[in-house]
């Protein structure tokens, strides 16, 4: 990333920091997984490593940006170190993050989702009742595509349907 750091990047990207805490918030748009990110050259990078290369220079090959804070929109440089795949995993252990953080992984708990596990549920039942993939999916305002996903097993594979 080290060669995207030109013109008014440190600027731009600064001007969606909120650092009015301890934890500097980014307040920008975020990836699925509650990280930061900022679109540079057609590509988009995390905020929390631009952060870093804005005050400490590149990140070394293999090396991954953790956060003291375990705060996952926190750019605070302060709160910031440079660890190995392995370090970050022990670090994540020895705080407890494991389980809390596996909940983000699917269903309802994802930040962009727009269906719950009780819906997940009646779909399946309205399906399996008759009704077409292309109503039932008209009714929760989600895609033919994610319907017959859910019906096949292809997506919320978690929320088990007994009936």
């Amino acid at each position: 990333m080290a060669k995207r750091i030109v013109g008014d990047l440190p600027r731009r990207f600064w001007s969606y920091v909120d650092k009015s805490g301890d934890c500097w918030l980014w307040a920008g748009s975020t990836f699925w997984t509650g990280y930061g990110q900022l679109r540079l050259n057609n590509t988009s990078a995390t905020a929390h490593r631009i952060a870093w290369e804005l005050t400490f220079g590149p990140i070394p090959d293999g090396l991954f940006v953790c956060h003291k804070c375990d705060v996952r929109l926190c750019c605070n440089p302060a709160h910031l170190f440079l660890g190995t795949a392995q370090e970050n995993v022990d670090d994540m252990m020895r705080k407890g993050r494991y389980t809390r953080d596996r909940k983000y992984s699917r269903g309802s708990h994802r930040p962009q989702s727009k269906l719950t596990e009780s819906q997940v549920v009646e779909i399946v039942q309205l399906v399996r009742e008759g009704n077409s993939q292309n109503i039932v999916a008209k009714m929760f305002g989600v895609s033919h595509s994610l319907v017959n996903f859910i019906v096949n097993k292809k997506a919320w594979r978690h929320v088990t349907c007994d009936i």
